[in-house]
């Protein structure tokens, strides 16, 4: 083929065209360097909004509850529920037994208690316990 058959079997595209897509290829190269700055630049619009720079964010926090819960499985006292006894119970005592295990649980998530590893014998899923 010689030069003047390629050319005429090349596209031709008009000069706006080639803009748009020398555009288009440079946002698209471009586009995760973009995303990662415009995402540190709301992370410092946060901070510098932020009344209280000592604060923890959820994730950390999630994270920091996570780690204590699984240090109190191996080194705190454990406190023993028996759920057995429901066959004996009435609806009243089942409802108080409930409310309890709740109370355990809530003490068990919250920061200021001493930690405890909790544990529920013969629970069974179809109980009236939950």
């Amino acid at each position: 083929m010689t030069d003047g058959e390629q050319s005429e079997l090349a596209p031709v595209i008009s000069k706006n065209a080639t803009k748009k897509l020398k555009r288009f290829e440079y946002i698209k190269s471009h586009r995760k360097e973009v995303r990662e700055r415009k995402k540190e630049e709301r992370r410092n619009q946060v901070k510098e909004l932020d009344p209280d720079p000592n604060r923890i964010c959820k994730r950390d926090r999630i994270q920091l509850e996570k780690e204590r819960l699984r240090h109190s499985q191996s080194c705190f006292p454990r406190v023993v529920i028996d759920c057995a006894y429901e066959s004996f119970m009435s609806e009243k005592e089942i409802n108080k037994s409930r409310m309890q295990i709740l109370r355990c649980y809530n003490l068990l998530k919250s920061p200021d208690t001493k930690l405890f590893h909790l544990h529920l014998s013969n629970f069974q899923e179809k109980t009236s316990f939950i």
